[in-house]
């Protein structure tokens, strides 16, 4: 029940293939990327402030590698991201691989050690839930999100993965160094959010 209503909410979690590949997948890949995002390609998912972010990781000497893949939701804007990626000497930093496979992700995001959801605080991801935050936790990864109200609902700051200013490319740079800086208490966050999802 919601108010007076009678509705139903289903959220958007991982299904018991998603688990099952992870598990079957997670011990053939090594970690080769130390960020990676899912999902849409956009201004609006917050891949101006992730390039932002990278940028002022690598002037304080850390490149980290980010692997990014998903539909192309502007294609516009991922030709200039390309080119901005360029301009900045940070090419080596990103792998871009478009639209992959379902059966695909698990083996992507196991690779990984901090999944990214820098979405933007639009009209639409004020109400929505990220399925791919579930997705980076079933594969136990720890959680740099927008400090918004879906994800707020889930996110417990510290333990489950850290909130950020989604427009504050400071503030994502930082936390995410912290966690690359300690890799022990990055990958302890993640068993725990796995046991939380299932």
């Amino acid at each position: 029940m919601i108010g007076k209503a009678r509705r139903r909410v289903f959220y958007n979690f991982p299904a018991e293939w998603f688990l099952n590949c992870y598990e079957s997948e997670r011990r053939r890949f090594p970690k080769k990327y130390d960020l990676v995002y899912s999902g849409g390609m956009s201004e609006r998912t917050g891949l101006s402030v992730l390039l932002d972010a990278v940028e002022l990781m690598a002037k304080v000497g850390v490149r980290p590698k980010v692997l990014m893949f998903g539909y192309v939701d502007e294609p516009r804007f991922v030709t200039e991201f390309k080119m901005k990626v360029s301009e900045k000497g940070l090419k080596d930093c990103f792998e871009m691989l478009g639209r992959v496979r379902p059966l695909e992700v698990p083996s992507l995001l196991c690779q990984a050690r901090i999944g990214v959801v820098p979405l933007q605080p639009i009209p639409k991801f004020l109400k929505n839930i990220p399925t791919k935050m579930f997705e980076y936790w079933a594969c136990r990864l720890p959680v740099v999100a927008s400090d918004l109200p879906p994800i707020r609902l889930f996110l417990r700051e510290g333990e489950f993965g850290h909130l950020v200013d989604p427009t504050d490319a400071s503030a994502l740079a930082e936390t995410l160094l912290n966690l690359l800086s300690n890799p022990l208490r990055a990958e302890a966050m993640g068993p725990k959010l796995k046991r939380q999802c299932g």
